[in-house]
């Protein structure tokens, strides 16, 4: 594989700055060796952390920050790079950068650099590697694997409600999207716990609050349930366990490096939570230089694993989620600017062939179906037309451009497309047929107590077509997640299964029919309430996605189509991919809200107990009639997957099992 990156170096030697650009793989280069006035380096990177700390807590229009942020990296380049290096960064075809900086120069943000007019973390991938003269202990690395186990810490100190809905969303996200990853979410965390379980995981991300202490950088640490994971805690825990792969502690100066030098100018001390991770073997480190808004700092991190589990570099993944912030929050915020990677840039945690097996290719009877020989055929018949053809779909296609941003799917893809996603369908609910049919003979009891009056959670098997045009497996498995994660984000719908539905459902079947030992218990299957199908199709620099709602054994809610750029970021383009989805799953939510259904199973003084919760849409407020009364109840109190109530209106009396009903007249609490 051909290794497009470069090595920037910088070494401080005294006043003096050795600095050079190479390729990996060169075995003799030459550097730069110029005075560089430290002080006023120093004085910079100073000034911008307090500047942008300061005038962010008194909201500052943005534009100022943004400007102010550009002209600190400005004097940056025109202290740090020479013209050489300039030059050598001008015509690099490369697209990743590790940079290699002595510990006398961490402080430093090369990222935010300002050179030819874009900040180098946003033009390159970016990641530090640091030459150090400290002594560093024996540590034992952790052995890769295809699985990872992922311990998300959010909010142990519960002071900040916007870091436990991070963690809830990661979670939530990881477990329905990503089956390499295990999550497990934590809002209670103590300092016995961290150094007890810390080397069970491979990552650690920890959203809360960071302690930092200018004067005593030792206390600095993470604020958990009771005291804080102090770098003294973590310098204790070097070489004893073996430390997690990756950090991200997603919290307010998390990355901020404290750089003091001795009489001597020879030994610096460092001290930041970073180089106490870094040294005690973790092998990537990802924080932050300054405060940063909750909300912004949750919205890069869903950003940054959605990039990281479809298989892109950890480098590739925060360069693009710095530029989904941009785009999300523009001028009002430079919070993407923040960020800091420490390790390889390159590296990868999720293979890109074998992530999101949820995703589905074609049958083989599909992919090797007539059409292209047919093709074939017609274009030997036809060569000599082709280049006129060709010529006539240029012009076509400039002009077109030039007069719409709208580009029309083919009438003959369309159609494919849809066959594609029609046969799916019936393929499932053939299976569906099949699988309940077997278990009413096999289970006959236990079918025949099924509740067929009681609400269900709005579920949604998303199940993905590709047409014989394949996509690369990195662009399918965004295409993937851009969806799932705004389903997950943005509706209470639950997503089916992370494996391919159908294919599921074949191995139930198989199973049922052959079983190798005599079933005991009815296999657990939840039928989905709705089918998304998505099939793709890739014509020149445009991607033609064909979506069809559908309810299970119903007619189609609605089918669209969407067109995205082929070249560009997936993660730009998702509300215009998602747009019309969203809407579409809202207005399935409310009227099913209007026409939840559900038991009174428990009744405790004036307390009655719904079998129906928050995960079917019931919400605080809302009004149930008991059937066949005209007594009303309201919702209280709403749990996961049950209510309580209270009588509302016409206290006739109410008894366990007794059928309610939401009043058509109950309207949805905004969102």
């Amino acid at each position: 594989m051909n290794d497009k990156s470069i090595i920037l170096e910088a070494a401080l030697d005294e006043d003096y700055l050795k600095i050079d650009i190479h390729q990996p793989d060169e075995v003799i280069w030459d550097y730069d060796f110029s005075l560089v006035p430290m002080d006023k380096v120093n004085k910079i990177c100073t000034d911008m952390n307090e500047t942008i700390n300061r005038i962010g807590k008194i909201n500052l229009p943005g534009p100022q920050l943004k400007d102010g942020l550009i002209q600190s990296g400005r004097l940056l380049c025109e202290l740090l790079i020479q013209p050489k290096i300039e030059k050598k960064l001008r015509v690099t075809d490369a697209d990743t950068i590790i940079a290699i900086i002595d510990d006398k120069l961490i402080h430093i943000p090369w990222e935010l650099i300002y050179f030819d007019q874009e900040f180098l973390c946003r033009r390159f991938c970016m990641g530090r590697k640091v030459k150090t003269r400290q002594k560093l202990p024996d540590i034992k690395k952790k052995k890769s694997s295809d699985t990872h186990t992922i311990w998300i810490i959010a909010d142990p100190s519960d002071e900040l409600k916007n870091a436990e809905s991070e963690g809830i969303s990661i979670c939530q996200y990881i477990d329905n999207v990503i089956p390499q990853i295990e999550p497990v979410l934590s809002c209670r965390v103590t300092l016995e716990d961290i150094q007890n379980d810390i080397r069970q995981y491979d990552i650690i991300h920890f959203a809360g609050h960071v302690d930092y202490f200018k004067d005593d950088f030792l206390k600095n640490g993470w604020r958990l349930t009771e005291g804080r994971l102090t770098i003294s805690d973590i310098n204790q825990m070097a070489g004893t366990v073996e430390m997690p792969s990756f950090i991200f502690a997603n919290a307010c100066q998390s990355a901020l490096t404290n750089v003091s030098i001795d009489c001597n100018n020879a030994y610096p001390n460092i001290s930041g939570t970073a180089n106490a991770f870094l040294t005690a073997g973790v092998n990537h480190y990802i924080g932050t230089l300054w405060e940063i808004d909750d909300n912004q700092s949750r919205y890069f991190a869903i950003c940054f694993y959605k990039y990281l589990f479809s298989g892109l570099t950890i480098g590739e993944s925060i360069r693009l989620s710095r530029i989904d912030f941009d785009e999300e929050f523009g001028d009002c915020s430079i919070g993407w600017a923040s960020y800091l990677l420490y390790g390889d840039p390159k590296e990868t945690y999720i293979d890109a062939s074998k992530s999101q097996s949820v995703i589905r290719g074609i049958s083989d009877s599909a992919s090797t179906s007539s059409k292209p020989k047919n093709m074939r055929q017609n274009i030997n018949k036809y060569a000599l037309f082709i280049p006129v053809i060709i010529v006539l779909l240029f012009v076509m296609y400039f002009i077109f451009n030039q007069s719409s941003d709208t580009v029309v799917i083919p009438a003959q893809v369309l159609e494919t497309l849809e066959k594609l996603a029609i046969s799916q369908q019936k393929e499932i609910e053939h299976l569906l047929d099949r699988i309940e049919h077997k278990m009413s003979k096999h289970f006959p009891k236990q079918s025949s107590t099924i509740d067929n009056w009681t609400s269900t959670p709005l579920t949604l098997v998303v199940d993905f077509v590709f047409s014989v045009n394949q996509l690369n497996l990195i662009k399918e498995n965004m295409i993937l997640s851009t969806i799932q994660e705004a389903i997950i984000m943005k509706t209470r719908f639950k997503c089916l299964e992370r494996k391919g539905f159908s294919q599921l459902l074949k191995e139930l079947d198989l199973s049922l029919t052959h079983p190798l030992h005599k079933l005991k218990r009815q296999p657990e299957i939840m039928a989905p309430n709705y089918f998304l199908f998505v099939t793709i199709e890739k014509i020149n620099a445009n991607l033609f996605i064909y979506l069809r709602l559908s309810q299970m054994n119903r007619s189609v809610y609605d089918a669209w189509y969407e067109t995205i750029r082929y070249e560009k970021s997936i993660g730009i383009q998702k509300n215009q991919l998602t747009h019309r989805l969203i809407n579409n799953l809202h207005q399935i939510e409310t009227d099913m809200i209007c026409s939840l259904q559900g038991k009174i199973i428990h009744i405790k003084a004036q307390d009655i107990v719904i079998n129906i919760g928050n995960d079917e849409g019931v919400f605080p407020g809302q009004i149930f009639r008991v059937v066949d009364t005209d007594t009303l109840l309201e919702i209280e109190i709403v749990q996961k997957s049950k209510s309580i109530a209270k009588i509302f209106r016409n206290d006739h009396g109410v008894k366990i099992d007794q059928k309610v009903v939401a009043e058509q007249q109950n309207k949805r609490k905004e969102r």
